[in-house]
């Protein structure tokens, strides 16, 4: 607006409009109140509508003398604006406010005259001014509301990324718990399970370290059963060195695999550096979250895994859950894996002592040594005969296995030991003089002949050393009788 005009009529018409201050105020204020459903925020409710009047008024009046610049008039505008003051409400109030000022200023036409220039340009600058002013309110709205969505998009983005994530999680999980079950199922070797096991959960779940220990037991690594708990698998350099080094932890002691083992329980530590059980591995420098896992079998815990991350938080109550169910699987494998083992054992002990006893048993038959060191089948006939060993014979003898040989010379020789239980017992040996191949057929038929043969000679051997039992016993039970014979005779 420009300034005012320094004449006694605007300067009187400004008196007139003041004089009727209160006019001017309801009039504004009827105007409000009959658009207040058009307001929002702050002006849909009729408490602020007085005050608003006379906000209105006053920046009117101030305008017209001249004592509010331009940019002040469009600020207090926009602060209608920025309340919740409608368009209906601000277009009709200016309208109402200007029309009942020139209804005023008709009394004196000079008055009039010389203000409604001034009138007429405030209505059209508070127009102006409120359109801008909606406008800019309009923008900012859109663009929270665009932030608004934006965050909210980002929000969903996130959630989603993290619910696929954590599905990703629970799906390797249980591949990873899946793959244990079947190698726990397929290898009997316990070394060779505890390596593989803890070298698959370290890839799977991108860990920094993974290891296993077992309480030892009896006393066969530490020298102190049930008191330790002993490192048997581990990845990387670090597991190798603490292999190297026999790496135990106490059961009873501050460490995390100590604490789970001695309470059944698994132990998760977010945030390594801050807690106050655990063993602190020089050679395991970058962990940063750590998780222990009992490893419990028909209710006893014989071991834990540990599992570690050079992440803060990497794990979580969920991961324990998915997690231990795989630990309870590989500590049934290790009992499994143990008992086998036992069994196999026991096997080859007996295996052992079966050989021996066979070994003996046949060094000592016949007692009398007066069986023949051999026998010739030949032209139909069979008798004994000591010559009858073939070089061939001590070459299947020392390979312990069946061996073949043809020459123009020596003719075709096949020899094949006589095993029981492991134990040669004797030889067979089949001689051609002309030069030939043994086919595979013959050569079959032959072993499965010298496997009838062993079983043959074996339970000949058994019936004889029964017959020499039953013979002992027999004479032993006359000895007997003669003895009673006597003492009876003496009473």
């Amino acid at each position: 607006m420009t300034s005012a005009i320094p004449d006694d009529n605007r300067q009187s018409g400004l008196a007139l409009l003041r004089n009727e201050i209160g006019r001017l105020y309801a009039v504004v204020e009827a105007a409000l109140r009959k658009n207040l459903l058009d307001n929002v925020r702050q002006m849909a409710s009729v408490r602020p509508l007085p005050a608003t009047s006379r906000q209105i008024v006053d920046t009117f009046l101030h305008s017209l003398d001249g004592t509010l610049q331009d940019s002040e008039v469009s600020e207090r505008v926009a602060d209608l604006v920025r309340r919740g003051l409608g368009p209906r409400s601000a277009l009709e109030a200016i309208e109402h406010l200007s029309r009942t000022a020139l209804a005023i200023l008709e009394a004196d036409p000079e008055q009039l005259q010389a203000l409604r220039p001034a009138i007429e340009a405030y209505r059209l600058q508070f127009e102006l001014g409120y359109i801008k002013a909606q406008a800019s309110a309009i923008r900012e709205e859109q663009a929270g509301i665009h932030h608004g969505l934006n965050a909210m998009l980002e929000k969903q983005i996130a959630l989603e990324r993290k619910l696929r994530n954590d599905l990703q999680r629970r799906q390797t999980q249980l591949q990873t718990a899946a793959e244990v079950a079947r190698a726990a199922s397929s290898i009997l070797e316990q070394e060779q399970l505890f390596r593989q096991v803890v070298e698959l959960i370290r890839q799977r779940f991108d860990l920094y370290y993974a290891g296993l220990f077992l309480v030892d037991q009896t006393g066969q690594w530490t020298g102190e059963p049930g008191q330790w708990a002993v490192l048997r698998a581990g990845t990387g350099e670090a597991g190798r060195k603490m292999l190297e080094q026999g790496h135990k932890l106490a059961i009873v002691g501050a460490s995390m695999i100590g604490w789970c083992i001695a309470n059944g329980q698994a132990r998760i530590a977010l945030d390594a550096g801050r807690e106050a059980i655990r063993f602190d591995n020089p050679l395991l420098p970058e962990t940063r979250s750590e998780l222990a896992l009992p490893l419990i079998s028909r209710g006893e815990v014989i071991g834990a895994l540990t599992i570690q991350s050079a992440q803060t938080a990497a794990f979580s109550e969920e991961d324990i859950t998915v997690l231990q169910t795989m630990a309870d699987q590989l500590a049934n494998a290790i009992v499994n894996a143990r008992l086998f083992e036992q069994v196999q054992s026991t096997l080859q002990e007996m295996e052992i002592a079966q050989r021996r006893y066979v070994q003996r048993a046949w060094e000592e038959y016949p007692a009398t040594g007066e069986a023949p060191a051999g026998y010739l089948h030949s032209g139909g006939t069979t008798r004994a005969a000591p010559e009858a060993w073939l070089p061939a014979m001590s070459a299947a003898l020392q390979r312990r296995n069946l061996m073949v040989t043809c020459n123009e010379a020596e003719g075709a020789t096949l020899a094949i030991p006589l095993t029981l239980h492991g134990e040669i017992i004797g030889m067979l040996g089949a001689h051609s003089p002309a030069a030939r191949e043994w086919s595979e057929d013959e050569i079959a038929a032959v072993e499965a002949i010298v496997e009838q043969m062993a079983l043959a000679l074996e339970n000949q051997r058994l019936f004889d050393e029964a017959q020499q039992a039953t013979f002992l016993m027999g004479e032993r039970v006359k000895a007997l009788d003669c003895l009673n014979d006597i003492g009876r005779k003496m009473d």
